[in-house]
């Protein structure tokens, strides 16, 4: 439930607050757990900002290609755990397209390292990128990146496992959805913003993945 513009300005010349309004939200991070290291297929581990706008993310197993990934597969997505005041302190999560300022950042090229197979690269569009997610007035207790891969038929070539098996599909349904819909010029609008109760309650594991700096 979200509060209706007009109506903060009426409770507060009512002199009535919104729940938790009054003192902040107090709570814990319940977030998915760590990735399992030992999988067999292919799940992300962990990732890092190498450069600037180049992400590092290490697999748990081997990764192929035929040919160079199609970037319009994926999507790097900024994640904000919050408590909102305006739901009386539930935990809910903002998603949003890491970019500049209010334009989301396309992957613009992807590629597995050459010195460990276990290891993909992506690089984004705009190297200037950086997460830029909503937060409630209590302000999140923990932010981050994930990937969204989609191994959906209408895109170009797929990441393959170390048998040459399409790699499934990584994230969530709804941004899945929305990355095998949008268009690669305008890819970052299908993301721009999205909230969902729960600390990412969409996700088996986390794999930690920081904003980039």
């Amino acid at each position: 439930m979200e509060l209706r513009p007009g109506l903060l300005g009426v409770l507060s010349v009512l002199g009535v607050a919104p729940a938790c309004q009054a003192e902040e939200c107090s709570g814990s991070f319940d977030g998915p757990p760590a990735p399992d290291p030992s999988a067999s297929v292919p799940v992300v581990l962990d990732g890092e900002w190498i450069g600037a706008g180049v992400l590092e993310l290490r697999f748990s197993a081997a990764l192929s290609t035929v040919e160079s990934p199609d970037p319009n597969r994926f999507a790097i997505v900024g994640w904000s755990a919050e408590l909102a005041a305006y739901r009386d302190c539930d935990p809910v999560t903002s998603y949003r397209v890491i970019g500049v300022g209010y334009y989301g950042t396309r992957v613009a090229e992807v590629w597995i390292a050459p010195e460990d197979d276990s290891i993909l690269r992506l690089r984004l569009t705009n190297v200037a990128a950086r997460c830029s997610i909503p937060t409630n007035p209590t302000g999140a207790v923990a932010s981050g990146v994930m990937l969204v891969y989609t191994d959906g038929a209408q895109a170009g070539p797929a990441l393959l496992d170390g048998d040459g098996d399409p790699l499934s599909s990584i994230g969530p349904g709804w941004a899945l959805d929305r990355l095998g819909s949008c268009s690669s010029d305008y890819c970052y609008t299908s993301f721009n913003r999205y909230g969902a109760a729960g600390h990412l309650s969409a996700l088996d594991s986390l794999a930690p993945i920081p904003c980039p700096s």
